[in-house]
């Protein structure tokens, strides 16, 4: 998964505005608002392997999910920068890595929830997206 995570990484800091920095899995302690946190969720093998012209190939699925934090009074923020990242990564099939095709980047749930966050008032949305890694031949 780390083709993966430095493929979204490249992408998200050359296409998505409006967030100050993308965590990986978890931001740091003193992050600036507002930012974003990588969580990438593998999944079981859909296919183990599938046929190619030289041999198998592997297939990996999971999720990408993407959380968006924002400390501003209304979710406007917040929305902008899920906007910029929807339209950065829906389909997309532009994540470059040197083992890897993406065939599939499917976007799923989303969710939003207002919470506080060491004595703030902090917006959080989450995107989630289906993807599918063919190991490249």
């Amino acid at each position: 998964m780390k083709q993966l995570t430095e493929a979204i990484f490249t992408h998200f800091n050359t296409n998505v505005v409006g967030a100050t920095k993308l965590y990986n899995t978890l931001a740091s302690e003193g992050a600036v608002f507002p930012y974003v946190v990588l969580l990438i969720i593998p999944g079981p093998p859909d296919d183990t392997f599938t046929e190619s012209s030289d041999g198998y190939v592997g297939i990996q699925t999971g999720i990408i999910q993407f959380t968006i934090y924002s400390s501003e009074r209304l979710p406007d923020e917040a929305y902008d920068i899920q906007t910029s990242l929807h339209a950065a990564f829906d389909y997309t099939r532009e994540l470059t890595m040197a083992d890897y095709n993406l065939p599939k980047c499917r976007r799923g749930i989303g969710v939003i929830l207002k919470e506080e966050i060491k004595g703030k008032q902090v917006w959080r949305i989450m995107t989630q997206y289906d993807f599918r890694l063919e190991l490249k031949n």
